[in-house]
């Protein structure tokens, strides 16, 4: 493993520390995301507001209802529907 993938994972790690121990305190989504990323922007020498950016630039862009299902989705949800009715 190289020492780029291995630090990414350590900010990975990171961040899922920082968003559980922030969840707890917010009331809504994207203020532990933000957060986080102000925190991950610090520990990398650089300003909390360019973390909090990121987060709010990703936010304007994301799109959580556009998505589609591949196929066979609908049929395979519909077949562990009705086995979870089953006794």
């Amino acid at each position: 493993m190289t020492d780029r993938r291995r630090e990414a994972g350590r900010r990975i790690e990171d961040y899922h520390g920082h968003y559980r121990e922030y969840l707890a305190e917010s009331s809504d989504i994207d203020d532990p995301r933000r957060r986080c990323f102000a925190d991950l922007a610090a520990d990398a020498g650089r300003s909390c507001r360019l973390g909090r950016s990121i987060v709010d630039e990703y936010g304007a862009v994301r799109d959580q209802i556009g998505v589609e299902l591949l196929s066979g989705v609908p049929e395979t949800l519909e077949s562990l529907e009705e086995g979870a009715r089953s006794p």
